[in-house]
């Protein structure tokens, strides 16, 4: 679907300007948006929570539907589970609705704190480190532990945050192999 001309331009770009270096992709993904609608679609405001499953109203035939998500990461559904709410909501009640600082700066809750130190019990640890999203988690790890000169190998099933981290650091090596086992 999309030419290969296009992602070699953008991977091969020795530009440090990251509007100039997406140029030839950004008119690429232009032409596929038009071709399949997908502006349309990403941009499809969910009349229900992110789950499985998600209402919608379809902007092709102006009705209500449910909709397959394959987005939510929600395996357990336990961001519905009425002890999980109710939890929630008690907090919510306590402390507010987030912080409006980042630990580093503002401290953290206690909340936090205490999941840190269920977390290190749990896993016979000294300490713990908590991330909102899997994608942050890869960052932070990442960005802690790998070198200029380390090795990363990384097979097919690899999320795309490890891809996107790693060539933000500059790695001097990585490696993208299936492997079988």
């Amino acid at each position: 679907m999309i030419k290969n001309s296009w992602i070699e331009n953008f991977l091969s770009s020795k530009s440090e300007d990251l509007f100039e270096k997406c140029e030839h992709l950004q008119i690429e993904m232009n032409r596929i948006n038009k071709q399949f609608h997908l502006n349309s679609t990403f941009a499809l405001p969910l009349q229900s929570g992110l789950d499985r499953e998600v209402d919608v109203h379809n902007p092709w035939t102006q009705k209500d539907e449910k909709w397959v998500c394959f987005d939510s990461n929600g395996y357990l559904g336990l961001q519905h589970h009425p002890r999980v709410k109710a939890k929630v909501q008690a907090v919510v009640d306590e402390m507010g609705a987030g912080t409006p600082s980042v630990p580093l700066l503002g401290g953290s809750q206690k909340y936090s704190e205490a999941l840190k130190g269920t977390l290190c019990q749990y896993h016979d640890r000294q300490g713990a480190l908590l991330f909102s999203s899997g994608y942050l988690a890869n960052c932070g790890v990442l960005s802690g532990l790998v070198r200029k000169n380390d090795a990363i190998v990384l097979d097919e099933r690899s999320h795309m945050s490890l891809y996107q981290e790693l060539c933000y650091l500059r790695v001097g090596m990585c490696f993208f192999t299936k492997i079988i086992i």
